[in-house]
């Protein structure tokens, strides 16, 4: 019975997200404000806030996942704090960001010298943020700070990678992959949220991939948190360990070589960050002239 009752409610929440991510980019594109636009790799202007309908939708799948499913309210809340505060800095990052500012010492070079940036705040929030749920999540110590580190790991490596047009889904894609076990062995049911986010990065993929808009802070971010949270959650701690160890590389890494590059360098990653992208023009899509 729970099986059919979670797919009758997955249907429908295609549905909404479907028609709402539609009417939301052509909300941006009327709106016609120069702060909701940013120019992409190519130079070209579209919304760069794309990913914030992630957040609603996400609320409005969790609401309808918690009326079916009462029992799941204390897990569910607490996933619902987390995306709130990722998906607001996010949002608030992606309007009034500083882009000459990269880099968390930069940032918090800039609000020591009394220059409050927006990336320091996300940075600050998210890590209160992801502590108090690895607080409330964790037996011990070191499974504390274990899982505080996937949180903020995950989190700032989908914001490395959406540099390129579906690169950041994609990726997220690849790194749920290893959960389909977990969702297996434990059940469908604690997953919702996390198979709620993999339908709206379908859903909303193809106009990541068409360059209609960006991905931007606030989707990224909350892809990256989600994938986080649920690894720490639930993984056993040798996979988590290994995850560390590969987030703690990958960042490093990226400190001393672009993304970019490692992917066109490589034929396989190239492929893989170039699958199922075009730039085909869309008139139903263009920015209000103000």
């Amino acid at each position: 019975m729970h099986i059919f009752f979670i797919a009758m409610l997955l249907v429908v929440v295609c549905l909404i997200d479907s028609i709402f991510i539609r009417y939301f980019i052509k909300m941006l594109y009327s709106s016609g404000l120069q702060a909701c636009f940013a120019s992409n790799y190519h130079g070209k202007r579209i919304p760069c806030i794309g990913g914030a309908v992630f957040l609603p939708l996400l609320l409005v799948s969790l609401v309808l996942f918690e009326a079916y499913f009462p029992e799941s309210l204390h897990s569910f809340l607490e996933f619902t704090f987390l995306a709130a505060v990722i998906g607001f800095t996010g949002i608030l990052d992606d309007l009034a960001g500083n882009e000459q500012v990269k880099g968390i010492l930069q940032h918090l070079r800039s609000t020591v010298e009394g220059d409050l940036t927006t990336g320091f705040l996300k940075a600050f929030m998210t890590g209160l943020a992801a502590l108090l749920v690895s607080l409330s999540m964790s037996r011990s110590l070191p499974d504390m700070l274990l899982n505080l580190f996937l949180l903020l790991l995950f989190t700032n490596l989908l914001n490395l990678l959406d540099l390129r047009p579906g690169r950041a889904i994609k990726s997220f894609f690849v790194f749920f992959l290893p959960l389909i076990y977990l969702i297996v062995f434990h059940g469908m049911l604690t997953f919702l949220p996390l198979i709620s986010m993999l339908l709206i990065s379908l859903l909303y993929l193809r106009y990541d991939l068409r360059e209609v808009c960006m991905l931007g802070d606030s989707g990224s971010n909350l892809l990256g948190v989600s994938l986080g949270y649920y690894y720490a959650l639930w993984a056993p701690i040798p996979l988590k360990a290994v995850l560390l160890v590969f987030l703690i590389s990958i960042h490093i890494v990226s400190e001393r070589i672009s993304l970019s590059a490692i992917f066109e360098r490589s034929s396989l990653l190239s492929y893989f960050d170039n699958l199922g992208r075009s730039a085909a023009a869309d008139d139903e899509y263009q920015p209000r002239r103000c």
